[in-house]
């Protein structure tokens, strides 16, 4: 007779950011497989005043505070037993942060851990580099966020370079917007592109050393972006983001004032607003690195705390040092009940034929 924990347990990972909060809800299933029950997205502007301030607002953190709970919620109708909740850029460096955290736990019973900028950078990374397949290959990743944008150097097994920079879409628009409804100047422009490579310093120091031959760019905002070229230009590659693209999109986005940039085709409307300081903070690390053209990932944090998650487990050993087709195969058979010693033993005879007809001349496949 099957019962609840013949299902395996669920667990949610809730990203509470700067812009949104995101919820993943997934079942770790018994035979070592896992499943994604929901993914959710709501935009709080948390750091609505922060930047400014020094301190998040009492409205910014009811409404995270009502969506949070409401997530749980949600969680907990899924069967979710197990919760791991993060916060990033506008609690860590708010001077009230405590005040957030103590209403969540009183109203949710969440426990919200305040991560640093290489924990975020961290995290990203796996959750990036675990949805793409790139081998050997230095790859540059970069998730700009509301009031962060993280920088990672690394390939499919590990990373070598980690960076946050006090830079982001939200913190830029709050910096150098006066006036939220009008159109953005040039000479705005010009202060955030500064801005941005005053911030850059270090880290173009460290990256230009390496070879980089992958880039993928992730978070709400260069979704957004690659969404909106897309509709622009005729010429846009889905999933692609060009240089060349971006200094165009950004003349384009910065004229208009707030009402009509929330029209744009392909724009989300929540997001228009800080989309052009977005733009910007990628124009200015692509000019910098020297980046012809990145891969859009729908990749992030959240994904990056399931497989520091899934890691930790006795049940998934090795499982962040496997390839993602590996992982990808694994999945598939453990989802439908594949009996792994057996599969393992086919694996290695036919490999074993594979490589023995090879030195027979039979075929000249590698």
């Amino acid at each position: 007779m099957n019962n609840e924990a013949d299902k395996g347990k669920v667990a949610s990972f809730l990203d509470v950011g700067t812009n949104s909060v995101r919820l993943l809800v997934v079942r770790i299933n018994p035979n070592r497989s896992y499943t994604v029950i929901s993914e959710q997205k709501e935009i709080v502007r948390l750091g609505d005043t922060e930047f400014r301030e020094g301190l998040l607002s009492e409205e910014a953190i009811d409404r995270t505070v009502r969506v949070v709970k409401n997530f749980c919620d949600l969680s907990r109708t899924y069967g979710a037993t197990e919760f791991v909740a993060m916060a990033t850029s506008a609690t860590r460096e708010a001077i009230n942060r405590m005040d957030l955290v103590d209403r969540l736990k009183e109203t949710t019973g969440l426990k919200l851990e305040i991560i640093s900028g290489m924990e975020e950078a961290r995290l990203i990374y796996l959750g990036v580099s675990s949805g793409h397949h790139i081998g050997r290959k230095t790859s540059l990743f970069i998730d700009i966020g509301g009031g962060s944008t993280e920088l990672v150097l690394g390939d499919q097994l590990d990373y070598s370079y980690l960076e946050s920079l006090k830079v982001g879409a939200i913190r830029l628009t709050t910096m150098f917007v006066k006036k939220i409804e009008g159109p953005v100047s040039e000479d705005v422009l010009n202060k955030m592109r500064k801005y941005v490579k005053s911030a850059l310093v270090r880290g173009k120091k460290e990256i230009v050393q390496n070879k980089v031959s992958l880039a993928f760019g992730s978070s709400g905002t260069i979704v957004n972006l690659s969404e909106i070229l897309v509709k622009h230009d005729s010429g846009s590659r889905p999933g692609i983001i060009r240089h060349s693209q971006l200094k165009k999109v950004i003349p384009y986005l910065s004229t208009m004032d707030l009402s009509t940039r929330r029209k744009v085709p392909g724009i989300n409307p929540e997001r228009a607003d800080i989309i052009v300081a977005g733009a910007v903070i990628l124009e200015m690390i692509m000019d910098e690195l020297k980046l012809s053209e990145i891969a859009v990932s729908s990749r992030s944090l959240r994904d990056g705390m399931l497989m520091d998650y899934l890691g930790g487990l006795q049940e998934f050993p090795g499982y962040r040092e496997l390839s993602v087709r590996e992982r990808s195969v694994i999945q598939l058979g453990r989802a439908c009940s594949v009996d792994e010693e057996h599969a393992r033993r086919v694996m290695t005879i036919a490999l074993e034929l594979f490589d023995s007809a090879a030195k027979k001349g039979l075929h000249g496949v590698r």
